[in-house]
């Protein structure tokens, strides 16, 4: 093999131009853009298995009508802003409140959410279900965080 070789220019190129940088708002550039910026509560490891992400772990209650999110510690948007449950509500708020969103629809079931402190958030669905962890960790589609103190992302 040859030695790596640092530094230089990267160049890629779309069938169309990339519309902005907000996961929320739909497009295929977009998709390929965002799913390398921006980090999920949960993802897939090698074997689709759903390992933490922003999440350090969670609590399935009730049958899976509950969720707790226990969220990192320590962890900043790239604006400085701290990463919290706040921010995370405020992501899942936003999406559900979109119906253009393209994770709008992944999130049809959650009746409420609850910050029960900084690194504590609870969800709650209208009925039992498997497929919210599905839904926060999808790539592409799933909830990629982003910082609520961000103004403008396209």
């Amino acid at each position: 093999g040859q030695q790596a070789k640092y530094g230089g220019t990267l160049r890629v190129a779309f069938e169309a131009d990339v519309t902005g940088f907000d996961p929320a708002v739909p497009g295929l550039q977009n998709y390929y853009v965002n799913q390398n910026l921006f980090n999920t509560l949960v993802t897939l490891d090698e074997n689709l298995g759903f390992v933490p992400d922003l999440a350090e772990s969670w609590d399935v209650q009730e049958q899976g009508k509950v969720y707790l999110f226990h969220l990192r510690r320590g962890v900043r948007f790239h604006d400085g802003t701290d990463f919290d449950a706040a921010a995370v509500k405020w992501n899942l708020d936003r999406i559900m409140a979109d119906d253009k969103a393209p994770a709008h629809r992944f999130f049809a079931n959650v009746e409420s959410l609850e910050v029960l402190d900084a690194h504590t958030l609870k969800i709650i669905m209208r009925y039992p279900t498997t497929t919210l962890l599905s839904a926060l960790a999808t790539n592409g589609t799933g909830l990629h965080i982003i910082s609520p103190a961000s103004e403008n992302l396209g």
